[in-house]
């Protein structure tokens, strides 16, 4: 078993693409949030709406032992300049089970700073990375150069017996 579990939700699938990124390079394990369906434009309404108000919406239990894990990366989409709505669900029921951290990001343009800092405050502790992706690098693919960074600082970690 792997040492780093790589968690996210993803709606469009962007931020599962930069998920499963992290976890060949970490050769992390990887657990997908599961929130039923928000399919089309009422999914894609339900999901601002419950951004913007701070909602946390019933998600499934993870499958995965969190504390078998040192380091747990949780990945994002922004919405509505906020945290996914089941990210915040998640983060809030286990945030008991979180040793290490490090945070991801995908968005249409801005409010990784904010979402860092939400998750931060959620979580009760620092980030040891953080990684923002926007919708048009993961389009063009050039979003690989930072990808490299995040996986390599914590490739460092990992090295010099901070986190393991």
């Amino acid at each position: 078993m792997a040492q780093t579990l790589v968690i996210f939700y993803s709606r469009s699938g962007y931020t599962k693409l930069i998920g499963n990124a992290i976890e060949i390079a970490c050769h992390a394990d990887v657990e997908h949030i599961k929130n039923g369906t928000r399919r089309g434009l009422i999914g894609y309404l339900r999901s601002g709406y419950e951004a913007m108000n701070k909602k946390m919406p019933d998600i499934k239990p993870v499958e995965k032992n969190l504390s078998q894990y040192r380091l747990i990366v949780v990945g994002t989409p922004v919405w509505a300049g906020n945290i996914a709505s089941p990210v915040r669900t998640f983060i809030t029921q286990y945030r008991d089970q979180l040793k290490d951290v490090a945070f991801f990001c995908t968005m249409g343009g801005s409010g990784a700073d904010k979402v860092f800092e939400d998750m931060e405050q959620l979580c009760g502790k620092p980030p040891l990375a953080t990684l923002a992706v926007t919708d048009d690098e993961i389009k063009h693919g050039s979003y690989q150069k930072k990808l490299d960074g995040f996986v390599n600082s914590l490739i460092k970690y990992r090295e010099n017996g901070i986190m393991y």
